[in-house]
């Protein structure tokens, strides 16, 4: 669950649902700018963990951190 706009939404469907984005076990809402933004705020959010303190950087944050490069990187590369 994300917050956009400080408003909860829930990024992932339930089992009853037609309409979703499917990536590997996971069901999302069929809906790219809400996505967008989740995906936008998980990513600031991480940003703001590790500027903060909040998780210190080992080996098992590691394996997060670098998948969220990934993912920034092709934001930033389709701008």
């Amino acid at each position: 669950m994300v917050y956009l706009f400080s408003k909860p939404i829930n990024l992932l469907v339930g089992t009853r649902d037609t309409e979703f984005f499917e990536a590997g076990a996971y069901r999302f809402v069929n809906d790219a700018e809400t996505l967008a933004k989740g995906v936008i705020e998980v990513l600031y959010l991480l940003r703001n963990s590790l500027f903060h303190g909040e998780i210190v950087p080992n080996n098992d944050a590691q394996h997060i951190y670098a998948a969220a490069y990934h993912i920034l990187h092709e934001l930033v590369q389709a701008l």
